[in-house]
């Protein structure tokens, strides 16, 4: 019976810590997007203007290799104009991707989804570029969602050895707990800055 309680207690933690700790990740993430659009808006509104599509595009490139960002800016009606990973031209209309839609709408989009040009799980967060009033596009960053997954997944393998019934009770079994606990933070909770952006 005690064996059976401690089971589903550890069950229950697993499963709510590993949400949060999602959840901890997408917002740390998004905020971190967001400064980078931020850093990059002035020059994008400035590029939008000139209407220069090679320079947009070479923009792009180079500020996704320089921030290990993906970099897209679109017009006001989803064509891309400039992507860091891929050529533009080859790219499907983008004004019905959530995070888009929502900056066009209002004036800042954020959105967790695959992506179909990269096929990957990615965070983006997009922001309308605006010049004297009027809506000229899109600046959206992204990374892929590799931090955040492998966060989870390394908090998962913490309890996964614990949950066999025939190591649960170990000799020293009165320092599980802090065992577990140490693990976990080592393990799940403390990657380095640079991890969660890569």
């Amino acid at each position: 019976t005690y064996l059976l309680v401690l089971l589903a207690a550890l069950g229950t933690v697993a499963v709510y810590a590993t949400r949060s700790l999602r959840t901890f990740y997408l917002e740390h993430i998004t905020i971190e997007l967001e400064a980078r659009a931020h850093l990059l808006e002035r020059s994008a509104n400035t590029l939008m203007l000139a209407a220069d599509l090679a320079e947009i595009d070479r923009f792009c490139k180079e500020m996704g290799q320089t921030s290990s960002t993906r970099v897209t800016i679109v017009n006001p009606v989803g064509k891309v104009l400039g992507d860091s990973d891929e050529d533009p031209e080859r790219m499907e209309n983008h004004a019905s991707r959530e995070e888009i839609a929502e900056a066009m709408a209002s004036g800042r989009g954020a959105s967790t989804r695959r992506s179909p040009t990269l096929d990957k799980d990615m965070v983006y967060v997009a922001m309308r570029l605006e010049a004297q009033g009027e809506p000229r596009g899109v600046l959206r960053v992204s990374v892929p969602l590799t931090a955040v997954n492998d966060a989870s997944a390394s908090f998962q393998k913490v309890f996964s050895t614990p949950l066999n019934p025939t190591r649960l009770m170990p000799r020293d079994s009165g320092y599980f707990p802090l065992n577990v606990g140490l693990r976990f933070f080592r393990n799940a909770l403390m990657p380095s800055r640079k991890s969660l952006l890569m």
